[in-house]
């Protein structure tokens, strides 16, 4: 089977994404971090459609993009969330709620580019 660049690529790219919240989660094992609670719960949410993101990518099924959009939508939550969890200054705010639209124009892009590229399954 041909797999196309961009494909291998996205799929690398989610790899690598859901290995950084497996990391988070294991340091807050460790006791490394001091995350709150909610914060861990959504490092493994974002892991875990991240992991999703890829194998569909890899595999050349067309529900991971319907993963990578899960993957934006949980992880600008998190940023978003990040204000008030964090105690973030309120100055400060807005540059999570760039960020947190920068993630989902990003996986939107993902996701559409999967859609496109993708063979439909059956």
């Amino acid at each position: 089977m041909h797999r196309r660049t961009g494909t291998v690529l996205l799929g690398g790219i989610f790899a690598l994404l859901s290995l950084a919240d497996a990391w988070q989660l294991a340091e807050a094992a460790r006791g490394r971090h001091p995350d709150p609670a909610s914060l861990l719960v959504m490092h493994g949410v974002t892991g875990a459609l991240a992991a999703a993101a890829a194998i569909g990518s890899w595999r050349a099924r067309q529900w991971a993009a319907f993963a990578a959009l899960g993957w934006g939508v949980a992880t600008a939550a998190m940023l978003v969330a990040l204000g008030p969890v964090l105690a973030t200054p309120p100055a400060e705010r807005p540059q999570l709620w760039a960020s947190a639209a920068t993630v989902v124009v990003a996986a939107g892009v993902a996701a559409w580019y999967l859609r496109r590229w993708l063979p439909p399954t059956v």
